[in-house]
């Protein structure tokens, strides 16, 4: 487990997430790849979890217990968040075509009505030794005077879970894996949120 504090923004990242290789399997299953489209997602919103399978069910409630905790380890006010949404994301090998794919741009997920985003990497070309990009950059702010302290990278290990606030800044390094970089999405919201302001839990 390791935390990152980027000004008062707490991010934790888990490695070896799940240990049931059995699940691991189920949900890769649950999510095949089925065509070679630049930066296809699929997503499935709003609270209706019976549209998630059994193997996503057990992931999300893994997921859940540890955003619980990143909330408790963080002072945040669990009990106020509500899930509200899960993308099942893939990403494909870089190339001119992925420069309209909006992941790669600066973006937050509040727009969505993200709070607490916790990203999953189910898959995707890195081993440990050969780069392949793909990193999820989290912003303080942009800009070049504070560089490279302003930022932390996160690379897409299969396996790995990065649990953040969806009101920061952030954006998926291009990617030059030749096998796609699959990762479930999952998010909180703040339903009795009066605004965005980082400071409301």
């Amino acid at each position: 487990m390791k935390h990152y504090k980027l000004w008062t923004v707490p991010v934790t990242v888990a490695d070896d997430f799940v240990d049931d290789q059995s699940l691991l399997q189920q949900l890769r299953s649950d999510s095949p790849v089925t065509a070679p489209v630049v930066g296809l997602n699929a997503t499935i919103q709003c609270l209706d979890t019976k549209q998630l399978t059994p193997a996503q069910q057990k992931i999300l409630s893994l997921v859940t217990g540890a955003v619980a905790n990143y909330c408790v380890e963080n002072s945040m006010d669990y009990s106020r968040l509500e899930f509200s949404n899960f993308v099942r994301s893939y990403v494909y090998e870089y190339t001119q075509d992925s420069v309209s794919n909006n992941s790669y741009e600066p973006h937050h997920d509040m727009v969505e009505g993200n709070f607490i985003t916790a990203c999953f990497y189910l898959d995707s070309a890195w081993d440990g030794k050969t780069w392949c990009g793909g990193e999820l950059a989290i912003y303080r702010e942009f800009t070049f005077i504070t560089y490279p302290s302003n930022s932390i990278n996160i690379e897409p290990r299969p396996n790995r879970l990065a649990i953040f606030p969806g009101f920061v800044p952030h954006r998926v390094k291009p990617y030059f894996g030749k096998t796609p970089r699959i990762n479930l999405v999952f998010a909180w919201s703040l339903p009795d949120a009066v605004d965005c302001a980082p400071t409301i839990i």
